[in-house]
């Protein structure tokens, strides 16, 4: 498979893998995989997806245009945490 991307894209890409110690583009990647179907595991399920800073005690959630698409097992599972503040990508 070749993949091609616009010279930030690449840039980008290659300053995370350096920071997360990942030795190329391919692992940055197979990485990425990871996190998306893991993501998508988690939405199916009605989790949100978000990061939590233990110090103020506080969530800050990601809230991507295709979350939307997935379709939740079930609904009622799903609630608002006011704590939360949403990230949009």
């Amino acid at each position: 498979m070749k993949i091609e991307f616009n010279d930030s894209g690449e840039e980008e890409m290659e300053k995370y893998a350096s920071i997360a110690g990942l030795e190329d583009l391919k692992d940055f990647l197979n990485n990425a995989l990871t996190l998306m179907v893991w993501t998508i595991q988690q939405i199916q399920q009605g989790r949100k997806i978000a990061a939590i800073d233990d110090t103020e005690h506080k969530a800050y959630e990601l809230d991507m245009d295709f979350f939307g698409n997935i379709k939740k097992a079930d609904q009622s599972a799903v609630s608002d945490n006011p704590q939360c503040q949403k990230f949009t990508n």
